[in-house]
Formats: structure tokens, C-alpha cells, sequence
């Protein structure tokens, strides 16, 4: 398992990510990384859990991405 984190001010596609109740930019960052595999077995699939906390009003949002 990796761990990162930090604050950011993010870009989805040139277009600048905002917190939907206030409209701050700046969100604190957390990002893991966990291999999915079956006991005994090689691994086979990946996990990606992300959450963004708006600095200002503290509102989370939360992404998951499933890796082959």
C-alpha cells in the first residue's frame, strides 16, 4: 500500500476544480494505493481511493478507480 498527500490546487482537463459550496480552489489531498489479489495468488488488479477536503469549508469528495 502507498500513501500520498499534500494540498493542491487541481486541473481536470484545463479546467480548474472548485468546491461546490464555497468556491475555494485549494483542496488537501490524500491518494492510496492498494493491490487487490486473492490469497496465494499473483496480483491482479489495483485499487485507487482519492478524497479531496475543501481548506475553507471543509467539504469531502471521494473517487475510487479500479486497475487491471
Amino acid at each position: 500500500m502507498v500513501r500520498r498527500r499534500g494540498t493542491y490546487q487541481i486541473k481536470i482537463r484545463d479546467q480548474q476544480l472548485v468546491c461546490l459550496f464555497c468556491q475555494h480552489d485549494e483542496f488537501l489531498h490524500r491518494e492510496v494505493y492498494m493491490d487487490l489479489n486473492p490469497l496465494e495468488e499473483p496480483v491482479t488488479e489495483q485499487l485507487t481511493l482519492q478524497t479531496f477536503y475543501c481548506t475553507s469549508c471543509g467539504d469531502i469528495r471521494m473517487f475510487q478507480e479500479k486497475n487491471r
